[in-house]
């Protein structure tokens, strides 16, 4: 259980009715209070304000309720930043400063630099500490396409699994076929996350990762799709596309080799828009509108998804919603 939420956010998922049921987690727009933490990968040096002027002007926010860390925090764990009034702030100093807040968005691309600092040498910073109290705290920690990855306890990176599965059964090794396992911040462990799914086909990817950290779950969202991790760990989905959960609480890990990673019985549920899944215990609620499909034919052999590859770009919802063992509709 934890006392916060997590708001998962897929690639171009942003929207005002995403953002508006963050703030209502917190009371709603007069009591949301927002940190916005841009990625230091493109905007190095100054400060993103997108985000900030769009709580501002379209979704009302009061304006002395928003505020964006300056990127060069992330430069050094205790690194001293000027200002424009040329006031020496510290790391120390924006940790103070986001206790006031009770949501915390990490906005989207490259956040590794970022969690680098965060975390540096495996050793959290004031900063990292502050905002771990705020989802303790019961606040709203959200994330934007590559940013959910740096979350969990562990990061990960690395390519499409396709491509991982192939260099294996080949056995041909290099660089970049390696699954890349990185320090995380750390706001809640038991899951990992990962992003894209559908667009790169990450479901070996994450799998493996959750083998690899001890993990029991991979929560894998896909583009223009929100999962919404609420206290009792109930996973909710919005958006246009799918959620895979990977659960290996039953699987057996034969081997962690890097090169070899042998797993069996890894359960894998896919989740749509309106869809609630309590992993911990399998309760499943879905969305009130779709109808049972139990002993109706599931597919049409002239429309069915020509490929079999379940790891491939694009394949792996079409293929696990058009199998018999499919008990709603798009679920």
């Amino acid at each position: 259980m934890s006392n916060g939420y997590l708001f998962l956010i897929g690639s171009k998922a942003e929207s005002s009715l995403i953002f508006n049921r963050m703030f209502d987690c917190k009371g709603g727009h007069k009591k949301a209070r927002v940190a916005i933490i841009p990625s230091v990968d493109k905007h190095k040096g100054r400060t993103m304000i997108d985000y900030e002027t769009y709580f501002i002007n379209e979704l009302q926010l009061p304006k002395e309720n928003v505020w964006t860390l300056p990127v060069t925090a992330f430069e050094e764990t205790n690194s001293s930043i000027v200002n424009e009034k040329e006031v020496v702030i510290t790391q120390s100093d924006l940790a103070k400063k986001i206790a006031q807040y009770n949501v915390v968005l990490f906005t989207g691309a490259d956040q590794r630099e970022a969690i680098n600092n965060l975390k540096k040498n495996k050793t959290k910073s004031p900063l990292s500490e502050a905002i771990l109290k705020i989802f303790d705290d019961g606040g709203v920690i959200a994330a934007i396409g590559s940013g959910v990855n740096i979350l969990a306890n562990r990061s990960i990176a690395g390519e499409i699994s396709e491509d991982i599965l192939l260099r294996r059964v080949m056995q041909k090794e290099d660089e970049e076929s390696k699954l890349e396992l990185s320090e995380g911040l750390g706001i809640i462990d038991t899951f990992t996350f990962d992003t894209n799914l559908e667009m790169r086909g990450r479901l070996v990817r994450l799998s493996d990762a959750v083998a690899l950290t001890d993990n029991k779950f991979g929560i894998g969202i896909s583009e223009r799709t929100i999962a919404i991790l609420h206290p009792d760990l109930t996973i909710e989905v919005l958006g246009n596309g799918s959620v895979l959960i990977c659960d290996l609480i039953n699987a057996r890990i034969i081997s962690k080799s890097r090169k070899q990673l042998h797993a069996r019985d890894i359960n894998v549920t896919l989740l749509t828009y309106g869809d609630k899944y309590k992993p911990l215990t399998k309760e499943f609620k879905p969305d009130p509108s779709k109808e049972s499909i139990i002993n109706i034919p599931y597919f049409d052999a002239n429309d069915y998804h020509i490929s079999l590859s379940v790891f491939k770009e694009y394949d792996t919802s079409q293929i696990l919603s058009n199998t018999e063992k499919s008990i709603f509709g798009d679920s």
